[in-house]
């Protein structure tokens, strides 16, 4: 049975850090719909071409869209995979597709964690934030990724415009994600402006607790 948690928050937020942790540690699958658009953007794919002018405006990319690419993913991943699903859903809608597809497969939400998080904070990180092209570590200055070597680079997409709007799109949705997971009795919330290794910590009782 596939179990997963879903990481919700704005940009900048730690999702991804937090992703990457319990993948290096734990063995998840980190399932970041960022990197999904900026894998088959790359490759040049079918669905890739369908992102690629959203993308480029910072706009968010239409639900089917964006669920055709997560089901591209989840048909390849193991039967009894452990996934975190980071920034994905963005909307109710996005969410009871996610909710179909688990009672279609039998797959288990353990948690649905939201990384509280002022703007102005969120935006100071992402004017600041490197990546690797490579594996997607993520890292607050530039220089070489620790992981593989490969030189650090900004994201396109990472200007403060660009990041205000984002954040503004965050806000319009978040409240009815809240909502909908109160509802399902999965929702938990996580001061985003702690330590990684405090917030890894807070993680790690709610996903034990909830069958890690």
């Amino acid at each position: 049975m596939v179990k997963y948690v879903v990481f919700l928050g704005k940009p900048g937020s730690g999702k991804g850090t937090q992703a990457q942790y319990f993948s290096r540690y734990y063995g998840w699958i980190q399932l970041s719909t960022g990197e999904l658009f900026r894998k088959h953007l790359k490759e040049k794919t079918v669905l890739g071409s369908k992102v690629e002018e959203f993308v480029e405006k910072g706009d968010l990319v239409p639900d089917d869209v964006t669920f055709s690419l997560v089901k591209d993913f989840l048909d390849k991943a193991g039967a009894d995979s452990r996934i975190i699903f980071d920034g994905f859903p963005r909307n109710e809608n996005q969410a009871k597709m996610l909710d179909d597809w688990s009672e279609n497969t039998g797959a288990q939400l353990l948690a649905a964690v939201e990384f509280s998080l002022p703007d102005e904070e969120a935006l100071r990180r992402l004017l600041n934030r490197y990546y690797c092209p490579t594996c997607g570590y993520v890292g607050n200055q530039p220089g070489k990724c620790p992981n593989d070597g490969s030189i650090l680079v900004k994201r396109s997409d990472d200007s403060e415009d660009v990041i205000r709007k984002r954040l503004s799109d965050y806000d319009s949705y978040a409240s009815e994600l809240r909502s909908h997971y109160r509802r399902r009795g999965k929702y938990v919330a996580v001061d985003a402006t702690k330590t990684p290794p405090e917030i890894s910590k807070f993680l790690e009782r709610v996903m034990l607790k909830n069958g890690l």
